[in-house]
């Protein structure tokens, strides 16, 4: 069982205002199946309109039975895991980095340390380059770009 959440702020880009909300926040409990909650997700969106600069804050969140963050619904009806820092070191999933104004993949490699070392090739070339922990789980949880 988990429960997904939906919710929307308001949009500044359209004068909408950030601090109220556009649609009542929902709480949906699923069984197991993430492709119906996705599709539940979308359905949602498009009942009230959304945009993806309403789909903010806590909209789309996926929690198991004790409230544990375990992914994000996003605005496009995709879901994504949420990692952390322990499975990341076990699993190490390929990243997508920038670097030299491209996206390039790049895989972990190496023993579990204050860093990562990040392996990529780059114009027929290995580099390795050292990241922290921190900015590899916020690029993973879709927080932002990882630049190298």
């Amino acid at each position: 069982m988990f429960t997904v959440t939906c919710c929307s702020r308001g949009n500044p880009d359209f004068k909408q205002d950030p601090n109220r909300p556009i649609s009542p926040r929902e709480v949906h409990l699923f069984g197991g199946n993430m492709t119906d909650a996705c599709h539940m997700v979308r359905d949602y969106i498009k009942a009230w309109d959304l945009g993806g600069g309403n789909w903010v804050g806590e909209a789309g969140e996926v929690h198991d039975e004790q409230g544990k963050l375990v992914g994000r619904i996003s605005y496009n009806g995709q879901f994504w895991r949420h990692w952390t820092e322990e499975e990341v070191k076990i699993v190490k999933p390929a990243l997508e980095i920038w670097v030299d104004g491209r996206v390039i993949v790049a895989h972990i490699v190496g023993k579990p340390g204050p860093h990562a070392k990040v392996l990529y090739n780059l114009n027929g070339e290995r580099e390795i380059r050292d990241l922290t922990w921190d900015a590899i789980l916020r690029h993973l949880n879709q927080q932002e770009a990882l630049y190298a």
